[in-house]
Parts: C-alpha cells; structure tokens; sequence
C-alpha cells in the first residue's frame, strides 16, 4: 500500500554513507506487521551506493520513496527537511543504523487510536553490541508500567534523565506542527528536546516491552566516550527551551527544572570521569570547567578536577576515583549527596 489514508504512517530515515546499514533498517520498516506506512528515505548526499541500495529495493515495494539532497547540508538540516516533508497525519524517525522490531508501529497506532489526547507513542529499545550481538542494555524500566502517562509525569521522568529513545516514536505530525517544532543545530541530543517540547503540552503514551533494536558500533554517536560539545551547551538549551511558553504549573516545572539540572551535573561529572580514564584530559578537564562555571555550588565540580588531576598521575587512584563514582551512583544521586555532604546545601536552580 502506497497511497495516504488516514491511519498511514510515514517512517523517515535520514541518512549518510551507510548503505548496508541503511538497507537493514529499511527492511525493518518493510517487515512492520502494520501495513499502511510509507517508507521515506533522506540521503544527504552521499555520493556512493546509497542509491543503488535504494533503488532496488523500491522495485520490490512501492511504499519506499527516495529523495536525495544536492549537497551535504548537515544531519540536523536534513533530518528537519524530512520532518517538513511529512504530508501523513503520523510519522515516526529511524536512524539508519537501527532497526524497528516486527510490532513497533502495531503498538503504537493501536495506542494511539485508543488514547486521542496523546501526542506520541513510543516502546522500549535493546541496545546491542553490533559486532558480537551482545545485548547492552534492556528497554529503560523507568517506564516499565506503561500507559499514558500524564505532561507532568512525562517531564518529570525525561528531566531525570529518562528519555524515550527516539526511533520507534510515532507522532501526530498535525500537533508538532501546532508548536513548531523542529531540531535545533546547537543541540545535538534531539530525542530529550523534541520529547520535552511535545510532553509539556500533552500526555505520552508507553509501550514496555522492546519494540526497537539501537546498535553500537564505531561509527554510531550513541557508543563510545563522548565529546563534551555532545551535552554542553546543549543541555542548557533544552532546559531553557523547556521553560518557554511551559504550560504546567509553576511548581512542576520547578521541580522539573531542578531534577534537569541534576541530571545535567551527573551527566558533565560522568564526562569528566569517562574521559580522563580514556586518556582524553582535554576532554576531562573541560567537563570540569564547564562544572565549575556553570554549577559553583556544586561539590561535583571541585572533585572532578582533583579526581582528573590526580588520576593523570596516579593510574591506581584513577581507578579508585572510577570506583566512587559506581558507587555513589548506585546508592544515590551523586549531586545530591555531595552537596549535602560537603557543602550542607540542596542544588540550585536555574
């Protein structure tokens, strides 16, 4: 089935010189049990056998369509052509390099259909080793009730860090259409801005159990030791973006803001942790300024610049310095009880 109806979904697949990867996605799509999408594919100018892959398979299934960009415009660029493109009343984002399982978009519609007032529906995602199909990492229990969950439930869980991967999501285009929503390129953690900026305004809808597959590997942003420019300034963006035109109560924003900023420190201290044990100090260090300019009242950022400084010279304390940072954070919020500990004081706000 090609042709729109009222229940057709598009699947937008943006992509760049990944076509053996590119081909298993697309079969993903092609394989969902409910049949009424379209299959849509954004090349952002990849000038070699992208096309070819393509090709062939649209001669095997109407439902895929192919545009590709004249010249590289930039992943964030592209990914908001094929936001714009969207001509269904639903679409749903796979990354070329992940995989839908059979039901994904099945859950979602039926969720959709049954709970009108709700803006997206996503599932659980298997993060897998790609090389050695290790499984990495289950669907994330925060949500493991799921449901809808109200705008203020929705936001408190993603500002502490709890987002929805982002493939598999099916949204009402109409109503992202409604807010503006698009992906910014000074943030680069799309899945977090786009869900808040829809959440805060409408309830989300929750499928448990795994409906998608994220495979790490060399080439993906979402393994390996990251970069610092991945989270900062992004994270300050989104909070910001997040405080604008926020229908919810004050005091649940508030509290949203603060479990935000929680979230924000952890993920800056754990940079500078993750770095120096890789060697990267530049990166380290960094993760420690950025600590310390943006957060001076929090204990974190002292000590990761000791940690960092000290663990460059002493490999042994480097590992004890690892050691702390597992262990408070499975005890509890490593922001939280550093602050009380050593400066007496709850976080502040923003």
């Amino acid at each position: 089935m090609s042709s729109e109806t009222e229940n057709t979904v598009s699947i937008l697949i943006p992509t760049f010189r990944r076509p053996e990867r590119l081909k298993r996605a697309i079969q993903s799509a092609r394989a969902q049990s409910y049949p009424d999408i379209i299959i849509r594919i954004f090349d952002n100018a990849s000038g070699d056998e992208t096309s070819g892959v393509v090709s062939s398979i649209i001669a095997a299934d109407p439902r895929v369509q192919y545009c590709c960009q004249e010249k590289n415009v930039g992943m964030i660029a592209n990914c908001n052509y094929a936001l714009n493109s969207v001509t269904t009343k639903y679409f749903a984002f796979l990354n070329d390099d992940d995989v839908l399982l059979p039901e994904c978009i099945l859950h979602a519609m039926r969720g959709l259909k049954e709970n009108p007032g709700v803006v997206f529906w996503g599932g659980g995602t298997m993060h897998v080793d790609e090389a050695s199909g290790r499984i990495l990492r289950g669907p994330n229990r925060a949500w493991k009730k799921g449901g809808v969950y109200t705008s203020a439930e929705a936001c408190r869980r993603i500002c502490h860090g709890d987002n929805l991967d982002f493939q598999g999501l099916v949204f009402r285009a109409e109503w992202v259409r409604r807010h503006s929503v698009n992906f910014l390129e000074s943030v680069m953690i799309t899945d977090v801005h786009m869900e808040l900026q829809l959440a805060k305004h409408y309830p989300i809808g929750v499928t448990p159990s795994a409906t998608a597959i994220m495979y790490a590997h060399g080439d993906s942003i979402s393994s390996g030791v990251k970069s610092v420019s991945t989270f900062w300034p992004a994270l300050g963006i989104i909070a910001k973006e997040f405080s604008r035109d926020n229908p919810l109560p004050s005091s649940v924003v508030d509290r949203c803001l603060r479990a935000f900023q929680r979230f924000t420190i952890e993920r800056l201290w754990h940079l500078a942790n993750d770095n120096s044990c890789a060697g990267k100090y530049d990166e380290a260090f960094e993760s420690a300024r950025i600590l310390k300019k943006e957060f001076p009242d929090s204990a974190l950022s002292g000590i990761a610049r000791w940690s960092i400084s000290v663990g460059r010279k002493h490999r042994v304390l480097l590992a004890v310095s690892l050691f702390f940072r597992v262990f408070v954070r499975i005890v509890m919020n490593p922001s939280i009880l550093l602050n009380r500990f050593f400066l007496g004081k709850e976080q502040p706000r923003y």
